[in-house]
């Protein structure tokens, strides 16, 4: 499923479940997402955090995770990003 000009933030979690860590829908479609829609630009210097543009509208998208208190920081979240922070966060000239 494509971004809905509507949206700007997908947040993923973590589930737990019967002693078992599982990725909330969310997640799994930030996943999805990142390996078979949007189109990666560039990644910030901890490599943490990864710019994406949206082929259809061109909006950039942040990949981050946003609890660090997790093993690996968490579940993925995907967060749209205007062009000014794009280019001074990832140094990049668009």
């Amino acid at each position: 499923m494509k971004l809905k000009s509507n949206e700007f933030e997908l947040i993923g979690n973590w589930i737990y479940q019967e002693n078992e860590v599982i990725e909330d829908e969310t997640a799994k479609r930030v996943h999805n997402l990142k390996e078979n829609y949007l189109i990666k630009i560039a990644t910030d210097i901890s490599g943490w955090e990864v710019l994406y543009q949206d082929p259809n509208d061109k909006r950039y998208w942040e990949l981050t995770y946003l609890h660090s208190e997790y093993h690996g920081g968490g579940a993925p979240s995907l967060i749209n990003i205007n062009v000014q922070l794009a280019k001074k966060k990832y140094g990049i000239n668009i």
